[in-house]
């Protein structure tokens, strides 16, 4: 393991990365710095067993295109990885450049646990140049690979600049196994032409199971379009998005939703939300509170006293197209939830369900 007091500096004398693992390290303490200008980074490890990288400062920049803080990637054996509690940088200025402040591909046979916790990303940035995608946090998850991913009490405030700005985001494809969980994360003041808080997607034949609650989403200020959470399932993939005390507020131009849920042919899907607060207030634009597009999937939504479970406790209100839309062609449940007074006007496209309401708000 590496550590120490004070911050030791790891400089990487511009060549290559940082720091490549070996099989069971610790990294910890750590001020790491000035990778090489290829696809390099802070550290990098392939199937990196046993790994805990725990109170570093990490920095990214290059010039010339891609940047990522931490590039850890399986695809056999079993590996536990630890990434907590460390400040990342990410910067890529090339065109077209992509930035990760942590960046964890699981493919093969592996089978990986994973915890990201109580991180900062300082600045994960892109050039201006179109296509430019920023990730706080991406997780590829492919082939047969087993995954159980924790996300927890990470901080993105007024730190993710780019075309397309994605704060965390997990995704499913081939046979994949994943169960997640996305808690406790601070996500604001992005500026982006598209901001995106929280995506979660399913493709292929994977099954996910992905609980998303008690995140704090918003303001974000953003050009073309914006969702606080979004969820997806495709092709022939099982998904179960639980959707549960978030808070999604304040955002600015464009399009905007606060839960978007997309699902295309062949995937079967199951989204409850429950007790969450979406307020999105936008000063131009227009924008909705939950979005759910269909194409040719087959879903069950319940937003409040439907069949899977959920008791409402929403509020949903403040939002200038539609607090609900859909295009499901059946009537969405959407009962015990606030929609902004006593005796509300919510506004639908798209039948939904919303009597009984409360006359008070749950979540105040």
């Amino acid at each position: 393991g590496l550590g120490g007091g004070g911050y030791p500096v790891i400089d990487g004398g511009g060549t290559g990365d940082v720091i490549t693992l070996g099989r069971s390290n610790t990294v910890m303490g750590c001020q790491i710095q000035n990778h090489g200008l290829g696809i390099d980074g802070g550290i990098y490890g392939n199937n990196p067993g046993t790994v805990n990288i725990i109170h570093n400062s990490i920095s990214s920049e290059n010039p010339n295109g891609d940047a990522y803080s931490i590039y850890l990637g399986s695809d056999s054996s079993t590996n536990n990885i630890t990434i907590s509690d460390n400040s990342l940088e990410a910067v890529g200025s090339g065109e077209r450049s992509m930035a990760y402040g942590i960046f964890l591909e699981n493919s093969g046979t592996s089978t990986n646990d994973i915890d990201i916790s109580g991180n900062t990303m300082t600045q994960i940035s892109t050039g201006p140049w179109n296509m430019s995608m920023p990730y706080g946090i991406y997780i590829g998850n492919s082939h047969d690979s087993v995954n159980t991913i924790n996300i927890a009490r990470n901080t993105m405030k007024g730190t993710i600049f780019g075309d397309f700005a994605y704060g965390i985001a997990v995704e499913g494809y081939d046979n994949s196994i994943n169960t997640i969980s996305i808690s406790g994360n601070a996500l604001s003041d992005f500026i982006a032409e598209s901001a995106n808080g929280i995506w979660v997607m399913g493709c292929d034949n994977s099954t996910n199971m992905a609980t998303i609650w008690e995140n704090t989403i918003g303001p974000f200020d953003g050009k073309f379009g914006m969702y606080g959470i979004g969820v997806s399932g495709r092709d022939n993939s099982t998904n179960i998005f639980i959707i549960s005390g978030n808070t999604i507020v304040n955002f600015d131009y464009g399009f905007m939703y606060g839960i978007a849920a997309y699902i295309d042919e062949g995937s079967k899907d199951y989204l409850t939300v429950a007790g969450n607060s979406i307020s999105l207030a936008s000063t131009s634009g227009t924008s909705t509170g939950i979005y759910i597009e269909g194409f040719g999937g087959d879903i069950e939504v319940d937003v409040g006293g439907g069949s899977l479970g959920s008791e409402g406790n929403n509020s949903i209100y403040d939002n200038k197209t539609a607090d609900i839309e859909h295009n499901l062609g059946e009537t969405v449940k959407a009962e015990n939830n606030w929609w902004g007074s006593a005796d509300p006007t919510p506004v639908f496209i798209g039948d939904v369900d919303y009597i009984p309401y409360l006359t008070f708000d749950p979540n105040d």
